[in-house]
């Protein structure tokens, strides 16, 4: 990072930063359909596109050096992929845990 223009670093983080809050809000609204679905077939869907929220958020925040986030989206990416491994649904309990990292991403 070091080799990175300031200035441009600080554009890089203020795009991030607005770019984070619009997947955040996605990745929320898809947790609770998935919370409320009763579809196995859409509640896949949903967590496929969570995971792609979450790897695309990971990326950039890797680009604008934010490296906390990079690390809280790389765990809830794992976390999805062990319940897919499992053959798991994002759960009620898991669910909680989701929002409460998404409010605590969100700050």
């Amino acid at each position: 990072m070091s080799d990175i223009d300031p200035e441009f670093l600080k554009q890089l983080q203020e795009a991030f930063v607005i770019e984070a809050r619009e997947q955040l809000q996605n990745i929320m609204n898809y947790v609770i359909q998935l919370e409320s679905s009763t579809d196995d077939e859409m509640k896949h869907g949903l967590d496929e596109n969570i995971l792609h929220e979450l790897h695309s958020m990971k990326g950039n925040s890797r680009a604008a050096g934010v490296s906390t986030a990079e690390a809280v989206c790389q765990n809830m990416e794992s976390a999805i992929l062990s319940l897919r491994r499992k053959q798991e649904l994002l759960h009620a309990d898991a669910a909680d845990i989701f929002h409460a990292t998404i409010d605590l991403l969100d700050e």
